[in-house]
């Protein structure tokens, strides 16, 4: 999957075109699924939930990255030098098992 995505962006960076690409991890919305959705109907399931805590991530919210890339591609038609790859996600840390504690 990784592999797949970084090809991906290769691809778009080689085609130099001027680009957003933004990186996000844990997206997380009222609609759809997502992880804290589901620990919510598995807790509701289950006496028991295991849930890893060595893996780390930022959840981020859908509402802030569609926001955040309503601004960026309005700042990058202005200013194509902004275009590029960038990391977006909410501040702060967790562990799956930490979120999972907390939702």
């Amino acid at each position: 999957y990784g592999c797949s995505k970084l090809a991906g962006e290769q691809a778009i960076r080689a085609s130099g075109c001027t680009h957003l690409i933004l990186r996000t991890s844990w997206v997380y919305a009222a609609r759809g699924g997502n992880f804290a959705k589901t620990m919510l109907r598995l807790a509701a399931e289950r006496d028991q939930l295991k849930v890893i805590a060595d893996q780390i991530g930022a959840p981020t919210g859908a509402d802030l990255l569609a926001d955040l890339s309503a601004h960026m591609i309005r700042a990058t038609l202005a200013r194509p030098e902004l275009g590029g790859i960038y990391h977006a996600v909410a501040a702060g840390e967790t562990s799956w098992h930490a979120y999972a504690s907390h939702v």
